[in-house]
């Protein structure tokens, strides 16, 4: 017998969702999702069913009770016409449930040894939506991005200056040749990070024209001036145009 995890499941699976990567978009704990995958819980509440639903793409009744189409929205084999993909929301109109809206903010670093960062939400800026499905693939938890405006030109053709970057705050761990926001001293910098064997760090420059292109830190600079502050997952900009 199929019931509410095993749609679920299903549902997970067709938009290529994890159960972290779910949790994160529901601003729930894993455990919680578990407990629902796993039928110790036999279901979402109400609010939860329609949320996990709207990030996975599927139908709130379907998932609820198995009745109705999965994707009511099309016929099968038909694709929907490209209008229904289209959505216009002006100031003041309700986002729909699937969109996560993500500020600008300005970074600031404390004092000493370790300066970890504060934000500061930049209020005349516009927010920019992400579908929570595209965040839960990327295992990104919308309470833990952030945007950031780009300075100088180190980083073109990759990121122009006046560019805006969203960062995942939660990805601190650096894999070779991605790009990070990081604390460079007081300051924020976008760099292509290679870490060394010594615990250094190289700091990579996309700009050809930038001197210097890498920037070898010894672990004890890396210690006392480098802070990671996330990795790079998305830009926006007219920066080239």
């Amino acid at each position: 017998m199929v019931d509410y995890s095993d749609r679920l499941k299903e549902g997970m699976s067709d938009a290529g969702v994890s159960a972290s990567a779910l949790a994160a978009a529901m601003t729930l704990s894993y455990q919680a999702v578990k407990k629902v995958l796993d039928g110790k819980t036999r279901s979402f509440t109400a609010q939860n069913n329609s949320l996990a639903a709207s990030i996975l793409g599927i139908n709130p009744d379907w998932l609820a009770s198995g009745i109705g189409d999965k994707r009511p929205d099309r016929a099968p084999g038909i694709e929907p016409p490209l209008e229904s993909n289209v959505l216009a929301v002006d100031d003041g109109d309700p986002m729909p449930e699937n969109v996560v809206l993500i500020k600008e903010f300005r970074v600031h670093f404390s004092a000493g040894p370790g300066r970890s960062p504060t934000y500061d939400e930049i209020t005349e800026s516009q927010p920019v939506p992400y579908l929570r499905t595209w965040m839960a693939r990327e295992q990104i938890p919308p309470s833990k991005a952030r945007r950031f405006k780009v300075k100088g030109d180190s980083m073109a053709p990759t990121l122009f200056s006046g560019d805006i970057v969203l960062v995942n705050t939660a990805e601190t761990s650096i894999i070779d040749g991605k790009v990070y926001a990081i604390r460079y001293q007081d300051d924020l910098r976008v760099k292509r990070l290679y870490k060394r064997l010594n615990g250094g760090l190289i700091l990579h420059s996309d700009n050809p024209e930038h001197r210097p292109i890498d920037e070898e830190l010894t672990p004890e600079q890396v210690a006392e001036h480098i802070g990671i502050i996330g990795r790079v997952r998305d830009k926006s900009g007219a920066g080239g145009l």
